[in-house]
């Protein structure tokens, strides 16, 4: 007895006195903790205290027993330390990383296995936790450490999931089995039920020629299958027929293997048979020998392509061995120990035929063992694969009531043999002259009348010579026909010559049904192609999965002749109708495009926010050019590209629209995406078929990746936005719509589209240049005009102080008037300056918004009388030889601003008089009820009428800058400050004749006051 055990009998006797000294509720503490102490000690599964640290400070009897140590060796002692942690340096570690996850509060638990059973004999896994105690402040101070024994819940669990993998496998290996018998058994079905029909349908009603050879070979095949799986059955119950007797086993073996020797040759290999003769007759029984050579040796030619198959029977001191060796395809590594497993197959070998059960090896180890021997397989892919059946010699193995005498029976001849029957179908060339093109097969029974159907082609692939013959037999007294032995040479005739349908098996070698299938869909030449696949796999759910693989049709087998002919008449006339409607829309679209690219051209024009407008160009896009229309412009300053629109023709799809907007493409990145290339390379880009495998390639990230696969683009075309050598951005179009695949003349008019882009783009951005240096133009002139206009006050001071003080300075009066005169002229021509330098602040000020008004009631008569009398006064009149005439009304005051109507009545007048040749010049102003009119007429050179719209205009001019100076800018103030006055001014010329302007003013003047002015052209 240990110390632990001997303090729970001390613990148990005390805790039994304090319970009969005990009443309810009045329980003693000594009492609770010898209980907690019995109970503790007491309980199956493991138990311990620790401190924060991980010292071990207590633990239960079942966990010191179950290691096989005394609680003084655990006692005090880190608990990593302690015996039960001893199995391995990763169990100590993870259980110290436990302890400081459990010191910081945390509840920890995992299994772990420890030396804990038989007294420390043996490892068990625990299920082991660490709960942290902590104290009034939330403090850690104990870990309770607990482990509950669970070796055998483990083990339990580990053995029911291995059965319910095993379960799994046998369940699929069963479904397999199921669907390849389904397939071999409706195979020959079909052929047998179609011949007999054609034969039932004549009035012989009787069977002749290929076709009933093709029943022969269908009912036989069908025969081998039945007898296979008895022999399954009869092995798996113990009631397999045998019966041993004495054999010349190198003659039979040589016999047996050499039936092969024509279908071998045939086939373009060489068959190397070596059976010496046996020092003694070896007992087997001679028909399941027959099934062990045969079911080898065309194993062998299925999978062996050119080369030789060797066949060799040699003796062995202890038994006779026979090889055969192949130079085939191989089986890999990983694929050799399953071979002999009933119903398995390696998935993807090249072969002849997909035919077969999986159970031709496994029939033929269980033969060998019948035989008491042995079945090993050598391989190496590429190179070939060697089969070895061991036998032993004498018949002290064998059962002695399966004993026979000694018989020599004739051998089968080779064409009675059904394994080469079957094998010589899987020849490249079996029959092959029944599947030339267009051939009239109704000498064999074919129902149907002998016309043609129209010119249609028809594409047959399958495996099974006997099947495509009979596909060719019933279409092509109706189409033309082509025939493929695999789903490989089918896809090269479908991308060499497009037939119009279709017809193909589902299970084929190397390319099967569905893979042909998704390779038609994916190629543009053949993405319409109409196809229906004929499968073995029966019932509604095997239907509706070969139709959402993207067949237009499925055809379970057996079928009749009549279901054939009038499904591939259906197809071939809805792909006919398609192909009329996809022409009518190719037309439609050739018709819709000119339209598409002048509504584009409006858009453009219409304004010069470029980014703006290409977002509304690429709504215009969808659906004529793309489904989806993506916009990204080049960020010169930033170098980087800015996405300014992505538009979609379906409105479902608009938020995906708008997630694509994310995916900027980048100047620095994947070369591979489009927007990418074509910036660097300057060329278009088409993709006609573009992949999952583009997408992948091209992809930023994952949820890139996702966007596009959302998408579904199928065929892309990205073109460049260029214009003078400079590279603006790109457009993208892509087409989700499965028919629609971009060819040249697609992105013929995407360029198209794009050179009008870029021109607009180019147009925009050369006014929006403009506009900035007529900007800078407009400062230089403000600046330049406060310059000039610094000198110009003094010097108009000192003119009039030398006026007024010329006679006192100049006493003679000869001399006084020539210096009055002259300081006329200088007046003059400063006044001159000053208004200049005046136009020029304006133009500056209406440029920019800035042209203030001050209102106030003003005559516009008392205006005009003053302005021509300033004329008067600096000789302007006198020195242009016209005759000033002005009448005005006793006209009301308006509401205007003073200086700028003296500013307008100024300009009218110095360009009446400029232009006039000094001829009278009127000036008149009237009064209506709420607007006063001035009206300014000369009789000069007059105005040709292709000039009068534009004389208005900034720096505009009619006339030769030659012969009349000026910079065009004071029509132009006028009709600015007039406007900005609520008024008009309009002008009415004949040539030679004058010229007339008018200005209207509204007596109650502008309807607002302040900074007032009018943008220029695209300046808004």
């Amino acid at each position: 007895m240990d110390d632990s055990e001997e303090r729970l009998i001390q613990d148990t006797e005390l805790l039994k006195q304090e319970l009969g000294r005990a009443s309810p509720g009045r329980e003693s503490g000594l009492m609770r903790l010898l209980a907690a102490r019995v109970a503790m000690n007491s309980a199956f599964q493991f138990w311990g205290l620790l401190d924060a640290r991980g010292t071990n400070w207590e633990s239960n009897y079942a966990s010191v027993r179950g290691a096989g140590v005394e609680l003084g060796e655990v006692h005090g002692v880190p608990f990593w330390d302690c015996r039960w942690w001893r199995g391995a340096p990763e169990v100590q570690e993870r259980l110290k990383d436990a302890v400081r996850r459990a010191a910081l509060g945390e509840f920890v638990r995992y299994d772990v296995e420890i030396v804990g059973g038989n007294e420390g004999a043996e490892l068990i896994t625990i299920d082991f936790n660490l709960k942290p105690v902590k104290d009034r402040q939330g403090n850690v101070v104990f870990m309770i450490a607990e482990g509950r024994d669970v070796t055998e819940q483990r083990r339990l669990e580990l053995e029911v999931a291995r059965h319910r993998d095993e379960l799994a496998t046998l369940d699929r290996l069963k479904t397999e089995f199921v669907a390849n018998v389904s397939h071999e058994f409706r195979t020959p079905l079909t052929l047998i039920l179609g011949h007999v029909e054609d034969a039932l349908a004549r009035p012989a009603a009787s069977l002749s020629g290929e076709a009933l050879a093709a029943t022969h070979r269908s009912t036989l095949r069908l025969l081998r299958l039945v007898n296979t799986l008895l022999d399954f059955s009869r092995i798996e119950a113990g009631r397999l027929q045998r019966s041993f007797e004495p054999t010349d086993l190198a003659r039979l073996t040589a016999e047996l293997a050499s039936s092969f020797r024509s279908l071998i040759e045939g086939a373009g290999l060489s068959l190397s048979v070596d059976c010496p003769p046996l020092p003694e007759p070896v007992y087997v029984d001679r028909a399941q020998w027959e099934k062990i050579v045969s079911n080898l040796v065309s194993n062998a030619f299925k999978f062996t392509f050119e080369g030789e198959i060797a066949v060799s029977l040699l003796p062995h001191p202890a038994h006779v061995e026979l090889s055969v060796r192949d130079t085939g395809t191989g089986i890999p590594a990983d694929e050799l120990p399953r071979i002999f497993e009933r119903f398995h197959r390696v998935q993807g070998a090249p072969c002849r035929s997909i035919e077969g059960t999986g159970l031709g090896l496994a029939l033929v180890q269980e033969l060998v063992k019948v035989h008491g021997g042995s079945l090993r397989a050598s391989s190496e892919m590429g190179r070939g694969s060697t089969f070895t059946v061991s036998i032993p010699r004498g018949r002290a193995h064998l059962p002695p009531e399966r004993i026979a005498a000694a018989a020599d029976p004739a051998p089968s001849p080779a064409s009675a043999c059904p394994r080469v029957i079957e094998a010589a179908q899987w020849a490249p060339h079996a029959r092959e002259g029944a599947a030339t093109e267009g051939r009239d097969a109704r000498a064999g029974g074919a129902p149907g009348p002998s016309a043609r159907e129209g010119e249609g082609r028809v594409l047959v692939a399958d495996d099974n010579a006997d099947m495509r013959e009979y596909l060719v037999h019933l279409l092509a007294p109706r189409w033309s026909v082509e025939a493929a032995s695999d789903g490989r040479a089918a896809l090269a005739a479908a991308l060499a010559r497009p037939p119009d349908l279709v017809v193909s098996d589902v299970m084929m070698p190397g390319l099967d049904g569905v893979s042909l299938l998704r390779e038609l869909r994916a190629d543009p030449r053949t993405s319409m192609v109409p196809v229906v696949l004929v499968s073995a796999r029966a019932g509604e759910e095997a239907v509706v999965e070969g139709l959402d693989m993207g067949a237009d049709d499925y055809l379970v087998k057996p079928f009749s002749a009549r279901e054939l002919l009038a499904r591939v008449r259906t197809q071939i006339e809805m792909a006919r109708m398609r192909r009329r409607a996809a022409e009518a829309a190719e037309r439609e679209r050739a018709l819709e495009l000119p339209r598409f690219l002048d509504a584009a051209s409006v858009v453009l024009a219409d304004s010069l926010d470029y980014p703006t407008t290409l977002a509304r160009v690429a709504q215009l896009a969808v659906p004529v050019l793309a489904d989806f229309c993506l916009v990204d412009l080049l960020d010169e300053e930033e170098g980087t590209f800015r996405r300014v629109g992505v538009a979609c023709s379906d409105p479902a799809q608009a938020a995906l629209a708008e997630e694509a907007k994310r995916f900027t493409p980048r100047l620095d990145g994947n070369r591979e995406h489009p927007p990418t290339r074509v910036f660097i390379e300057r060329e278009p880009l088409l993709v006609e078929n573009f992949t999952d495998e583009h997408m992948r390639a091209i992809a930023h990230d994952e949820e890139h990746l996702r966007v596009m696969r959302a998408i579904g683009g199928r065929s892309v075309m990205c073109v460049p936005l260029a214009r003078r050598g400079r590279l603006f951005g790109t457009l993208t179009f892509i087409a989700t719509q499965s028919g629609r695949r971009y060819r040249r003349e697609d992105l013929a008019a995407a360029e198209e589209l794009a050179r009008r882009c870029a021109l607009a783009v180019d147009n925009a951005r050369l006014y929006k240049d403009a506009q900035s240096a007529i900007a800078l133009r407009d400062e230089f002139l403000s600046i330049a005009s406060h310059e000039l206009k610094t000198p110009l006050t003094p010097l108009s001071l000192q003119i009039q102080i030398l006026t007024r003080r010329a006679p006192e300075l100049c006493p003679d009066k000869d001399r006084l008037a020539w210096l009055t005169d002259r300081l006329g002229l200088v007046r003059r021509q400063s006044e001159r300056l000053r208004r200049l330098v005046d136009n020029l602040l304006d133009i500056s000020r209406i440029s920019a918004w800035r042209l203030a008004l001050d209102l106030e009631p003003v005559r516009l008569s008392e205006i005009v009388r003053q302005v021509v009398s300033r004329f008067h006064e600096g000789g302007e009149i006198a020195e242009s030889g016209s005759q000033v005439t002005v009448s005005a009304d006793d006209d009301d005051a308006g509401n205007w601003d003073r200086l700028r109507l003296e500013q307008v009545v100024d300009n009218l007048v110095s360009n009446a008089l400029k232009y006039g040749q000094g001829k009278p010049l009127e000036i008149a102003v009237t009064s209506a009820e709420s607007s006063a009119t001035l009206t300014i007429a000369d009789h000069g050179i007059g105005i040709a009428p292709e000039h009068i719209e534009r004389i208005f205009g900034r720096f505009e001019r009619a006339v030769s800058a030659r012969h009349y100076g000026g910079l065009g800018m004071g029509l132009y103030i006028s009709k600015q400050l007039v406007e900005a006055l609520d008024g008009s001014i309009e002008v009415s010329s004949v040539p030679g004749e004058g010229s007339t302007f008018k200005v209207t003013l509204p007596l109650a003047g502008p309807s607002i006051s302040g900074p007032r002015g009018r943008p220029g052209p695209g300046s808004a």
